[in-house]
C-alpha cells in the first residue's frame, strides 16, 4: 500500500492528512492561534505517531497548490517541497479547484463550476468535468461564475466559496453538503493516491492569477 502524507494550507485552515488505500489514518487541523510554519512539522510528527508510522514509511507527499491564499499556500508548498526532497520521495501538486469539483462530483453532479475566492471580491473559477478543468478565468466573482456557467450548459452546479456571490439565483445552484460530504480530507487523500503515478522528484509551484491557465475575465 501507498502511505501518503497530504498537506493543505490553501484556505487559511491548514490540514495534514495521513492515509493509504484503506482510508484516512490520522489528521490534524490548525487552530487559529498557531502559526502555519510551526503547525506543519508538529502536525506531521503527530499524525505519524498516531498511525504508528515514521517519516521513512512515507511513500508519497502531496500538497494543495491552490489557488488560494498566496502566503499560506506558499508556506505549505515550501514545506512539502523541502520534506519530499529530504525524504527522497515523489511529490504531487493537487489543484484546489479539482479538489472542490471531485467532492461535488461524488454526489453525482456534473458538470461542476468550481470557485475559490480571492482578494477584492475576485475569484478563480473553472469548469470540472470529472477529469479535467476548462474555461479557467480570474475576475470579479459574480461575472466570472456567470461566464463559466454559460459555458457549462444546463444542469451545472457550483462548488466552493459560493458565499462570495451576492446573487441568490447563483448560490442556489450549490448543493447542500452534509458534514461527511463536505469533508475535503478523504477526497484529497484519494486524489493523491489516484495521481501517484504523476508524482515526481521536481518541486511544485503554487497557483495564482499569474498562471497562464487563468484568463483574466476582461480578456475573454
Amino acid at each position: 500500500m501507498t502511505l501518503a502524507l497530504c498537506i493543505d494550507t490553501s484556505d487559511g485552515h491548514s490540514h495534514v492528512v495521513l492515509g493509504n488505500e484503506i482510508g484516512v489514518l490520522a489528521t490534524r487541523d490548525r487552530g487559529r492561534d498557531l502559526d502555519t510554519a510551526i503547525f506543519l512539522p508538529q502536525a506531521t510528527r503527530e499524525v505519524l505517531s498516531e498511525a504508528g508510522r515514521t517519516l521513512a514509511d512515507i511513500d508519497l507527499v502531496a500538497v494543495n497548490i491552490g489557488p488560494g491564499g498566496l502566503s499560506a499556500t506558499r508556506c505549505g508548498v515550501s514545506f512539502t517541497n523541502a520534506l519530499a526532497f529530504a525524504l527522497g520521495r515523489p511529490i504531487l501538486g493537487v489543484d484546489h479547484l479539482i479538489l472542490l469539483g471531485s467532492r461535488t462530483r461524488a454526489l453525482g453532479a456534473a458538470p461542476v463550476v468550481c470557485l475559490k475566492r480571492a482578494a477584492n471580491a475576485h475569484a478563480y473559477v473553472g469548469l470540472y468535468d470529472g477529469q479535467t478543468l476548462s474555461h479557467l478565468v480570474f475576475g470579479p466573482a459574480g461575472p466570472a461564475v456567470a461566464h463559466v456557467l454559460g459555458k457549462a450548459g444546463d444542469g451545472a452546479v457550483l462548488s466552493g466559496d459560493v458565499q462570495v456571490l451576492k446573487d441568490p439565483a447563483l448560490t442556489a445552484r450549490a448543493p447542500v453538503l452534509g458534514a461527511e460530504e463536505s469533508a475535503l480530507a478523504p477526497r484529497f487523500l484519494q486524489l493523491a493516491l489516484d495521481g501517484a503515478e504523476k508524482a515526481g522528484p521536481d518541486p511544485v509551484e503554487p497557483l495564482n492569477e499569474l498562471d497562464p491557465r487563468f484568463i483574466p475575465l476582461d480578456r475573454v
